[in-house]
């Protein structure tokens, strides 16, 4: 709970408003506020109470000059609800070969979902805007992925195992909001400025 509460003082906050056209187009418009080539995306539906992976993810964009995503092992019947990576080993870690936003039932090759933690570089954002400028309906974040798979250096996905929770269901989210409820302290939390 320290740690959490050094990095929420250290943070500062943006909010963007997504319009109709989804979070590709979300990101486009984060790039403007940071002025940055690379950076770091968190999906806010993913709960994640540790900030190991980043470390992580961040590391293989460095080792591999590539962007840079997580993925994690779901049941194959729930991959309608999620965007699904197809991943092979290369030099000792998942390259991704295929993203496919929200699958139909039974068509899936694959069952790594797309873990809401990228590292966005300037080719997906270049792959985004081209996207953009192409098409009057939502553009999602992964198909700026979906378009530098096949080239060099491609991209690359970290498989996140660790404690998480998928508040894209009112299960989860009750779950999630029951597991932090029970972490805080009300003394503590009044401490924090």
């Amino acid at each position: 709970m320290l740690e959490t509460q050094s990095i929420a003082r250290r943070m500062q906050l943006t909010f963007i408003e997504q319009w109709t056209r989804g979070p590709g187009e979300a990101v486009l418009l984060s790039r403007e506020l940071t002025g940055e080539d690379t950076f770091a995306v968190l999906l806010p539906d993913d709960v994640v109470p540790s900030v190991d992976h980043w470390r992580d993810l961040q590391a293989l964009s460095r080792e591999t000059g590539a962007p840079s995503l997580c993925v994690r092992k779901v049941p194959v019947a729930e991959a309608p609800r999620f965007g699904m990576a197809v991943c092979e080993l290369f030099s000792g870690r998942l390259r991704v070969r295929e993203l496919v936003e929200k699958p139909p039932a039974g068509h899936t090759r694959s069952n790594l979902s797309i873990f809401g933690r990228y590292v966005v570089t300037q080719p997906v954002l270049d792959a985004l805007a081209d996207r953009l400028a192409r098409t009057t309906g939502e553009l999602q974040l992964t198909e700026g992925y979906a378009a530098l798979t096949d080239g060099v250096p491609g991209v690359f996905a970290l498989e996140f195992s660790a404690d998480s929770y998928d508040c894209g269901t009112p299960q989860e989210f009750a779950r999630a909001t029951t597991r932090y409820a029970a972490w805080s302290d009300v003394g503590r939390l009044a401490e924090v400025p």
